[in-house]
């Protein structure tokens, strides 16, 4: 069975208080998002925590199981037979450092630091930029969301999907093609329909982070399972009726 792995679960490898005995039927995965966190975490500037993050990083490289494609650009991959995503050309910056990290490179260096600090910079912007992106699209579609009734659970795939369609349009500047499976991304087609229930129809509110949780469910598919220790993310995915994706540990 593939474990897709969230960024808290490295980290918790790296910290030794997750414990995970290999086994031959299961294989656990990494992430372009958690090689984007890990290797621009503000936690490597602290050497009491530096090691911990070199850690999962490095646990991560040594499991070799990793999509290194951006979620929205991994249905594609994954979608369209020509379609062709060239990780060096795209990410080769991103992957030379997050390397870096892993083999001991001198953070504490006055260059070094500066440049981590930039690129720290550089990732807290693009979240903001991400969350108030994600933000926007809601609000546009805000009014053509049908509020859930006991008898519906599924409020309106028809303009989910056209909104996902928006999503990966304007990510990627690409369609997805008319004959897309959507049975393959059942975990976050769902669990984003129901995040649009919870904002309608409670006090809940939009975090910075909900845009990055939500884009990680884009890599698991139906068999496979979503191990993370976020709270939030848990209980959307057991509210939204798909317990049966997540590692229970």
């Amino acid at each position: 069975m593939d474990i897709i792995c969230d960024t808290n679960i490295w980290y918790g490898i790296g910290a030794g208080y997750i414990k995970y005995k290999k086994a031959e039927d299961l294989k656990l995965w990494g992430t372009h998002l958690s090689i984007d966190e890990l290797s621009k975490s503000e936690k490597l500037l602290s050497p009491s925590l530096r090691d911990f993050l070199r850690k999962a990083i490095q646990a991560m490289i040594k499991n070799k199981n990793v999509i290194y494609e951006h979620p929205f650009f991994r249905l594609l991959v994954e979608s369209k037979k020509d379609y062709k995503y060239d990780i060096k050309e795209k990410d080769g910056k991103l992957l030379e450092f997050t390397q870096l990290i892993a083999n001991h490179h001198d953070i504490d260096e006055e260059s070094n630091r500066a440049k981590f600090k930039d690129y720290v910079t550089d990732r807290k912007a693009r979240i903001q930029v991400g969350t108030d992106f994600f933000s926007g699209l809601i609000s546009n579609y805000k009014n053509s969301l049908k509020k859930p009734s006991s008898s519906n659970k599924e409020n309106n795939p028809v303009v989910i999907r056209e909104f996902i369609k928006l999503i990966v349009k304007s990510v990627t500047k690409e369609d997805l093609p008319d004959d897309f499976d959507w049975s393959r991304i059942e975990l976050f087609e769902k669990a984003l329909d129901y995040y649009f229930s919870k904002l309608e129809n409670s006090e809940m509110k939009i975090k910075n982070n909900d845009w990055l949780d939500l884009a990680f469910l884009v890599y698991v598919r139906p068999g496979q399972k979503i191990w993370t220790k976020d709270k939030r993310l848990k209980a959307l995915i057991k509210e939204s009726g798909l317990a049966e994706y997540l590692v229970e540990k």
